[in-house]
């Protein structure tokens, strides 16, 4: 088993081999659209300004 896994880690870090994942689109959300997302958090922000926290 150690023998398999160590092979199976050797190829999938061979240069030139991705596993056929995009490794932008698997860390990084390609439809995120930052200025849309921070007006919402500020929206919010605004919104729970003068509420107590709570745990």
């Amino acid at each position: 088993m150690l023998v398999r896994s160590a092979a199976a880690i050797a190829e999938a870090r061979a240069p030139g081999r991705n596993g056929g994942w995009d490794k932008e689109s698997l860390v990084y959300d390609l439809d995120w659209e930052w200025d849309g997302r921070l007006a919402e958090w500020r929206a919010v922000l605004t919104e729970t300004d003068g509420l107590r926290p709570v745990l």
